[in-house]
C-alpha cells in the first residue's frame, strides 16, 4: 500500500519531547511504521504508539490498542 504523509503538518523538532501516536485502525502498521520514523528523525524522544482497534491476525506492532477486531468486521464512525 502506497502511504501519503504530509511531513509540513509536523513540527521541524520535537526537541526530545513525548510523542503519542494515535492509530485509529491497525491493519498492516505500514503508515504508523512511516510516521514513527518520520517522528524519530525529528528528534522525538519516547515515542508511544496506540491504536483504538487492531485487526485479528495483524502482525503490526503497537504499544496499546483498546479493541480487536475479527478481519470481517466493519467499523462505522460519525462526527
Amino acid at each position: 500500500h502506497e502511504v501519503a504523509l504530509n511531513p509540513e503538518t509536523l513540527p521541524s523538532t520535537f526537541g526530545q519531547a513525548p510523542v503519542l501516536i494515535l492509530e485509529d485502525i491497525m491493519d498492516n502498521g505500514t503508515a504508523l511504521k512511516k510516521l514513527r520514523q518520520l517522528v524519530s528523525d525529528r528528534q522525538a524522544g519516547t515515542i508511544i504508539t496506540a491504536a483504538i482497534f487492531k485487526r485479528m491476525g495483524s502482525d503490526a506492532s503497537v504499544d496499546h490498542c483498546a479493541f480487536t477486531l475479527p478481519k470481517e468486521s466493519f467499523v462505522v464512525g460519525y462526527g
